[in-house]
Formats: C-alpha cells, structure tokens, sequence
C-alpha cells in the first residue's frame, strides 16, 4: 500500500514506525514529516491548507490510505 501520513509529532512518528515495522510492504509518505520520522518515510512538504492542490498531490502520489493525525488538518477539512 501507498500511505501518506500527514503531521510531524510523535503521533504521527509512532503510525510511520508501525506502517513500516508492520509484515506488510508499504511505502509511507509523510508530510511535513521531521528528522526522525525520515529515518522511516519519504518525507515531503505538501500544501496541506489548499485542498485543490492537495488533492492533487494525492492523486499523482497514487495513495491507496492518508492517515491524518494531527487535529487542526480534520478540523478545517
């Protein structure tokens, strides 16, 4: 599966360590991500407040799963 996984906390550094420790082959994005969480994931910097452009991004990325996990992301939709 093709996940991308948005936030840069230690929330979103444990869903990454679980994705890739997990008996499944992911490939795991991340957006912002961090230091540490690029040790596990493709990090890359998304334009998360443009809903046009980040629909886009997903599409091209061919996501099969996007784990929001910081709050502010569900919030403002």
């Amino acid at each position: 599966m093709r996940i991308l996984v948005i936030g840069s906390g230690g929330r979103e550094h444990a869903i990454v360590k679980a994705l890739t420790q997990s008996d499944f082959q992911h490939r795991v994005f991340c957006s912002p991500g961090s230091d540490a969480i690029a040790k596990d994931a493709e990090c890359m910097r998304l334009e998360l407040a443009n809903k046009v452009e980040l629909a886009h991004s997903i599409k091209e990325l061919k996501l099969d799963l996007v784990v929001v996990g910081p709050e502010e992301p569900l919030v403002n939709g």
